[in-house]
């Protein structure tokens, strides 16, 4: 039975229940990653923990309050490191977010375009510099004409910014004989994107609504792409609505049905296993799955660095000084292991690491794709060609077939994702 009426009810609980509890000691943003870079500006735990209590008392944040709150990556560090055994991370993340949006201090980006099934948001657009209309396999909504399936794949929203992995997921399911029907998110959103763009209240009208066409499709078992999605999907919304269904990640699914592939390609790599953070940490808490796929390939070797799972580095999404400097770590330890290949399953850690591997001494790609070479399947991975070309003009030339069926111009394609180029 659900507890809380919405996202933001389930969060205040959260912050009410540190405030009565909490001793100030520190233990949480002792183990934040920012405090150990000086670019970070935060140096002191302690006062940073009242800031937030000062911030959730009053609701008033002032602009010294922007790089406490928004240089928060989401590396859930935190989370289970309370003595008093508080979910600090949903707190500091989300709460502190949405009371900081309230009080007029937005993230600098422009976090909109990230909103999903609008046109020019971010995945739509560089989904369509990477294939034609006609490309598409999968439907986008559920109606009362929907054939009904055993399975339903949900393949989620910002997933779509890399439809090369899409397309090798399906081709997957179809060498499983997987009953299964493929949904492309957008219209069906979980809400977390509009947690990103400061939307709470539609993040939790989204989430219900997701959930409810779930339920009345009734299929046992909901397949998820997105590693955020079923986050999401068993954390805060499981609080707000009941769920009828089995919600499970891909790569849980795959593992658990390795009976139904036959690896005839060997795959002659080391690789090292990237545990993001939602996998870990912060939501699913699965360091085995994709270690018990990679394990059934022939030629494949698993190696681990000396921070694994649990304590592995976050991917810092973004490009400032201290995200870098994070990310720098992170590809310090995977090198120290002789790995050829870095292998996440997060969609945002692949986009992130997958831009930058030129520059490093392994690569970096999605698990899925190690699971299509092992039964030869590949599709190029377009976004990853674009991005290295490291000239947004170069891009535009060799994708404008493409985006161009889409109904988008140059112009449009430029404004919406040139920084992803530059």
């Amino acid at each position: 039975m659900a507890k809380f009426s919405s996202a933001i009810s389930y969060w205040e609980q959260c912050k009410d229940d540190i405030l009565a509890g909490c001793d100030l000691c520190g233990s949480c943003l002792e183990v934040c990653p920012r405090y150990r870079f000086p670019a970070s500006g935060l140096t002191d735990p302690h006062r940073d923990i009242e800031r937030y209590h000062a911030l959730w008392r009053t609701g008033e944040a002032s602009g010294d309050m922007y790089e406490l709150v928004y240089t928060c990556v989401g590396c859930a560090f935190c989370r289970d490191v309370c003595p008093m055994g508080f979910n600090v991370y949903d707190s500091y993340h989300h709460y502190s977010r949405y009371l900081a949006w309230k009080a007029g201090l937005p993230p600098r980006s422009k976090t909109e375009l990230r909103i999903p099934h609008v046109r020019g948001n971010i995945a739509a657009v560089l989904s369509a510099m990477q294939m034609r209309p006609n490309q598409v396999r999968w439907i986008w909504d559920l109606d009362s004409g929907t054939p009904r399936r055993e399975v339903l794949l949900f393949i989620g929203c910002i997933t779509h910014s890399h439809p090369d992995k899409i397309f090798t997921l399906l081709d997957v399911f179809d060498r499983m004989a997987v009953d299964y029907l493929p949904l492309g998110g957008g219209p069906i959103c979980c809400g977390g994107t509009f947690i990103v763009s400061g939307l709470y209240e539609e993040a939790t009208r989204r989430a219900k609504d997701m959930v409810a066409k779930f339920n009345a499709y009734g299929a046992p078992t909901v397949v998820f792409w997105c590693a955020n999605c079923l986050r999401h999907c068993q954390g805060f919304i499981s609080q707000i609505t009941d769920l009828a269904f089995e919600a499970v990640h891909a790569s849980g699914y795959i593992a658990r049905n390795l009976d139904r592939l036959h690896f005839a390609h060997p795959v002659d790599l080391k690789v090292n296993v990237h545990d993001s953070c939602i996998i870990g940490r912060s939501g699913l808490r699965d360091y085995r799955s994709i270690r018990s796929i990679f394990e059934a390939i022939p030629g494949l070797k698993v190696v681990e660095h000396a921070e694994a799972r649990e304590k592995t580095p976050c991917c810092a999404v973004g490009k400032g000084e201290m995200n870098q400097a994070m990310r720098r770590r992170l590809y310090q330890l995977v090198a120290s292991t002789g790995a050829g290949l870095m292998a996440t399953v997060c969609n945002t850690c692949t986009m992130t690491m997958g831009f930058e591997d030129a520059q490093l001494p392994f690569d970096v790609t999605n698990f899925i794709n190690v699971v299509g070479w092992a039964l030869g399947i590949r599709h190029e991975e377009k976004l990853r060609h674009l991005a290295q070309l490291g000239n947004l003009e170069k891009a535009l030339t060799e994708a404008r077939e493409c985006f161009a069926a889409h109904g988008y111009t140059d112009g449009e394609v430029r404004d919406k994702v040139g920084p992803f180029f530059t």
